[in-house]
């Protein structure tokens, strides 16, 4: 899915946007039949700046340097029963939170035939700094404004993500490499790719009999819900160390943790579907 073609239309505040999707790709589904909810997430993240443009071309004169701070996806299990190529769909995305520093906006996508909700994302971007690259607050021009086109439905913030202070002593540890083809138009690994990262991983430890729960392929098991947050930029040919572990209490909550040479570039949970909640 892209905003270069696909028709939008914005309501009159300019604070919500909607657009008819035909289905899904192909290569959204993994060789279990399953939707591969990482490809959905990267779908949905490709899109998502010329959509803030769309939604508030205040964007266009303002000197702000938006970086995506994290993201959260919640699938239902109709879309892994219904997904399909030819799949009409409904896309609505509106913004829902103004921090000092940041902005939240939610989407969605929309069973056109019987209004049932698929998937629901909450995504943030940051006023970064270019200087220092730190977050920077938003001009009080540009929050009030902003804040002006919050719907009433709206207050729908990104989540903390509580996350173990250490890895812990039970890990897996997998091996990726950033591929050209994970970039986006900033040269950058795009926010989306660090999911997939994180479910081949997931695919090689399960291999490996690493998890308690998760006996068979990984994409035997679709995903429930995933939290990420993404902390620092990788780019093409960079080595990159992808660590997971099982939650104490729930066995089919996993963590990921996604490192460069620099340090930790992503943090994720995901909660996986067992195959009974799907029958």
């Amino acid at each position: 899915m892209s905003s270069m073609n696909l028709k939008f239309t914005v309501d009159e505040k300019m604070s919500s946007l909607n657009c008819s999707v035909p289905g899904f790709k192909y290569d959204d589904f993994d060789r279990s039949g399953f939707l591969n909810l990482a490809k959905v997430n990267r779908m949905l993240e490709m899109s998502r700046l010329n959509d803030f443009m769309l939604i508030s071309p205040e964007f266009h004169t303002t000197k702000m340097r938006s970086f995506l701070f994290g993201s959260q996806l919640k699938a239902s299990k109709h879309l892994y029963k219904t997904a399909a190529v030819d799949h009409p769909m409904k896309f609505h995305m509106q913004l829902s939170n103004v921090g000092r520093s940041s902005i939240d906006a939610e989407q969605s996508l929309v069973d056109d035939q019987t209004g049932t909700v698929l998937v629901q994302r909450i995504v943030r971007i940051v006023n970064i700094d270019p200087l220092t690259k730190t977050a920077a607050p938003l001009s009080d021009d540009l929050r009030k404004l902003l804040k002006e086109k919050i719907h009433a439905s709206g207050d729908n913030q990104l989540p903390r993500l509580e996350f173990p202070a250490d890895v812990p002593e039970k890990h897996f540890v997998h091996r990726e490499s950033v591929r050209f083809s994970d970039m986006d138009f900033v040269f950058h690994s795009n926010q989306g790719s660090y999911l997939l990262y994180a479910f081949e991983c997931a695919a090689m430890a399960a291999s490996k009999g690493f998890y308690s729960k998760i006996l068979d392929d990984i994409c035997f098991y679709p995903a429930k819900s995933a939290l990420g947050l993404h902390v620092a930029e990788c780019f093409a040919g960079d080595a990159l160390q992808v660590i997971t572990w099982e939650d104490e209490k729930n066995p089919m909550l996993i963590y990921f943790v996604v490192k460069n040479k620099n340090g930790v570039a992503y943090n994720a949970k995901v909660e996986f579907y067992s195959p009974e909640e799907l029958t």
